[in-house]
């Protein structure tokens, strides 16, 4: 019998399991460092190539919020996933994480809406949770997390020069 629901990507983030739709996900950098842009918001992490494409990357831990994680910052894992945003300057986005966990399907049955009183600090960036294994993993939503205006806050010819020097 075939499952049914939506494959998700499972990874950590500051104290928190958070997950991503699988079929957003393009491919993962393992120990990279990205190339970090001055005049940019602390939670734009930098750049990173990949392919010979520039892409930026959201430090989610500084994006959601969360207190400093020393897990996640230097060298980390990169998840590269489509942005939600089409049109813009950069087809993906790259998103610093601590670590993989592991993929899951999950039902629609199985996630659940968090409620409006919820006090979880990164409720704002979330579209559900799912009851895993042991603990809750929170279902990112994406279009909260990685703002339209990304590619605005980026010069593109100073990305371009950091990335050819390093």
């Amino acid at each position: 019998m075939a499952s049914t629901g939506t494959s998700y990507l499972l990874f950590r983030a500051g104290s928190y399991d958070l997950a991503v739709p699988a079929s957003k996900v393009r491919h993962l950098e393992l120990r990279v460092t990205p190339c970090r842009l001055e005049g940019t918001p602390d939670w734009l992490a930098g750049m990173v190539e990949v392919a010979a494409r520039g892409i930026p990357v959201v430090d989610v831990v500084r994006r959601m919020g969360m207190p400093p994680d020393s897990g996640a910052a230097g060298d980390g894992t990169v998840i590269i996933l489509e942005n939600p945003w089409t049109g813009g300057p950069f087809p993906e986005v790259g998103l610093l994480v601590k670590r993989i966990a592991d993929t899951v399907r999950i039902s629609v049955a199985d996630a659940r809406q968090l409620r409006r009183s919820s006090s979880l600090p990164i409720r704002d960036w979330v579209e559900g949770a799912y009851r895993g294994r042991s603990r809750a993993t929170y279902l990112l939503d994406l279009e909260k997390l990685i703002p339209a205006e990304i590619g605005l806050l980026l010069d593109h010819k100073e990305w371009r020069d950091i990335l050819d020097r390093a």
